[in-house]
């Protein structure tokens, strides 16, 4: 079967610390994949060996079954991988909407000299309106970012990642520092995303939204792969139950 990302035995090592050890796992395409394990598990390594900011002492990663190991990071872009940050930084000098725009227009960029002679955005900010629509924050566009509630930032930090069209979208905890009720509504919206046909890998400690939006679950634990499968199959395990949560959990049917 051809995989949209297949990640092949990555083993990195900081010092003498093994971050992770031998991991594989794939994500099909419109898969949301959640990835799951307690802090220190190697997630946020796992993905920046995706990315290219980490390297791997083994193994290989496959994008659309191309080798992309050893790509820098912005050729990886290029190729489709976009990742969300769990600590939002967006621009606090632009509004929500410019925020969007600017990584709308990174093909623009590429080579700098060119845009001296493109002025117009018009494309841009239709995309980027469009993004901030289907975030729920389209009100939000021309606020600017200083003041605004986390669960605002959150979403636009997902709509700058989406900006690019990225075939595989990483989110780093997109969940984390909002209540329950934003959690649930935020969580609904990458739902709808991912139905609308963007694959993601969600990085995430809310068992409650992962298991009820994601479609698989990988878990590591001390930078090893414990589990994967669907959602109830790998949390009624009891060993990723002791590594995960330290005692039993209860999984609905």
């Amino acid at each position: 079967m051809n995989h949209l990302l297949q990640v092949h035995s990555a083993t990195i090592q900081f010092g003498g610390v093994k971050a992770l050890q031998d991991v594989s796992f794939h994500l099909d395409q419109e898969d949301l994949l959640g990835l799951i394990g307690p802090n220190g598990a190697g997630k946020t390594t796992l993905m920046r060996y995706v990315t290219g900011i980490n390297d791997s002492k083994t193994g290989h990663v496959e994008l659309s079954g191309l080798k992309i190991s050893g790509l820098p990071v912005y050729q990886r872009v290029k190729l489709g991988i976009s990742m969300s940050q769990q600590l939002v930084r967006p621009f606090k000098s632009m509004s929500f909407l410019d925020n969007v725009v600017f990584a709308a227009g990174y093909h623009k960029t590429e080579k700098p000299w060119k845009t001296l002679f493109i002025k117009s955005r018009i494309q841009e900010k239709q995309r980027a309106l469009t993004l901030l629509e289907r975030l729920g924050i389209a009100d939000m566009a021309m606020e600017m970012p200083e003041k605004a509630p986390l669960g605002y930032l959150k979403r636009l930090e997902v709509a700058r990642a989406m900006a690019i069209d990225p075939k595989i979208l990483i989110l780093d905890e997109p969940l984390a520092g909002l209540n329950q009720r934003e959690a649930e509504k935020l969580a609904d919206t990458l739902s709808q995303l991912n139905q609308q046909g963007q694959s993601m890998i969600l990085i995430e400690h809310n068992l409650r939204e992962v298991m009820r939006i994601c479609s698989r679950l990988v878990v590591l634990d001390n930078g090893r792969l414990l589990a994967e499968g669907s959602p109830k199959s790998v949390l009624s395990q009891s060993h990723v139950q002791e590594a995960y949560l330290g005692k039993e959990l209860h999984v609905n049917p």
